[in-house]
């Protein structure tokens, strides 16, 4: 069990250590580089008791691989997340099996129609490579 928390660190370190040489390279930086940068958390005190067990497996099992702040800000709608959530779910060590998918899925759909929907359609929608608190300001405000 060590051995596998040790490869995540590593997996982690060079990940970032590699995006990092990306950018000194003078290349643009990726759209998730913008969304780590938001929020890394979601108040969920007044989502149903279902969604809050949801976001805690959302929580505990997505900041395995990446910043949490990556999923809440991504500019997706339900059905782009659940196809990320799918495409995860194949990446070694996440523990995401087809039952845990659907709770995060469950979740993600949830908090798209009562937070990021809302913010998103204030602006005329967000888009890729901004956060979902980008997108809420008006656009004389936005430097994109």
């Amino acid at each position: 069990m060590k051995a596998g928390k040790g490869l995540a660190a590593v997996m982690i370190i060079s990940g970032s250590l590699g995006a990092g040489r990306l950018w000194a390279a003078g290349e643009k930086a990726p759209p998730w580089a913008a969304w780590d940068k938001g929020p890394s958390t979601i108040n969920v005190s007044a989502y149903p008791p279902e969604q809050q067990g949801n976001y805690k497996l959302f929580a505990s099992r997505c900041a395995r691989c990446h910043t949490l702040a990556r999923p809440i800000n991504a500019p997706f709608t339900p059905s782009e997340m659940a196809a990320y959530v799918k495409k995860m779910q194949k990446k070694p060590g996440a523990g995401i099996n087809g039952k845990v998918a659907q709770r995060i899925i469950d979740f993600l759909t949830y908090d798209y129609s009562v937070r990021k929907k809302k913010v998103a359609g204030k602006a005329g929608g967000a888009r890729k490579g901004q956060t979902a608190q980008a997108a809420d300001r008006p656009s004389a405000e936005r430097a994109d």
